[in-house]
């Protein structure tokens, strides 16, 4: 492995033997001259592949102990999910550890008020959410409230996603059809959705992964039968739009969302419209 270029005292950029760039770190790395060539592999504590400028750019800027943190909680999600995760989670979920802990000390509390919607379609990985807080806490002595659990199930979820392989031609349709639905919750619902917004991009993350996956989708048997009826009755006008975003996507996909589905997408709508003047 030949090391190319320090990026702090612990990483730096590397080319390996087969000819990629890849980010390496062990103690101590940044002190060689660079470039050099690396006789000794146990000086590397970790190799990251694929990462993007972004990422590259947060490792210089994030206390390593932190990245350490992140680095672990990432791991624990591979092995316990056994799916594949964005190679820059690290980094990311990093760049919101060091950001939470920094409200956290200025008593500033970001509740998302989705936490139970979260804990209920990703329950995973909530789990894992909820010992991360835990680890932050007793790794970096801090008192991150519960629930940042939510936000880091949140950053887990959507690195999954990243890397479900979705044609091209297949995305520019799902991108379409996201925006005629988008549509039909702002006719439907009479609202105007701020693109902007944390929820706007939850909604249009799970529909692109529902347009993506839906044929592959197995009807989850969760006995959350009773939550749907109380969903369905408390919310007419919601259940009503989610049954024509049901038929938008049987007429242009010729698959049916089944009742478990449409209770998550009458929960993305709902918090669609949470802070919208809704006519329901």
């Amino acid at each position: 492995m030949r090391l190319l270029k320090k990026i702090n005292n612990n990483f730096a950029l590397a080319r390996d033997s087969s000819g990629k760039e890849v980010i390496v770190s062990g103690r101590g790395l940044g002190f060689m001259k660079m470039p050099c060539d690396l006789a000794d592999m146990s000086l590397v504590s970790h190799t990251y592949y694929s990462l993007d400028e972004r990422a590259i750019s947060l490792i210089g800027k994030i206390p390593e102990g932190i990245i350490d943190v992140a680095d672990k909680i990432v791991n624990t999600a591979k092995v316990t999910l056994n799916k594949k995760i964005n190679p820059n989670l690290t980094f990311t979920l990093a760049d919101h550890i060091q950001f939470a802990i920094l409200r956290s000390e200025q008593g500033i509390r970001f509740g998302t008020g989705i936490a139970y919607e979260i804990q209920f379609e990703y329950p995973e990985e909530y789990e894992i959410g909820e010992w991360a807080v835990r680890l932050i806490n007793r790794d970096l002595n801090t008192k991150l409230p519960k629930e940042e659990a939510s936000i880091i199930t949140m950053h887990i979820t959507q690195s999954e996603m990243e890397l479900i392989p979705v044609e091209k031609d297949s995305y520019e349709k799902n991108d379409a059809a996201i925006h005629e639905i988008i549509a039909i919750v702002e006719n439907d619902m009479g609202i105007h959705s701020d693109p902007g917004s944390f929820d706007y991009y939850r909604f249009t993350t799970h529909m692109q992964f529902l347009l993506s996956r839906g044929k592959e989708l197995k009807q989850k048997k969760t006995g959350n039968e009773k939550i749907f009826q109380e969903v369905k009755e408390s919310y007419p006008d919601v259940y009503h739009c989610s049954l024509d975003i049901q038929q938008y996507i049987f007429d242009h996909f010729r698959w049916k969302m089944e009742d478990e589905e449409i209770l998550y997408v009458m929960l993305h709508i709902n918090r669609l419209c949470a802070r919208e003047d809704c006519n329901h």
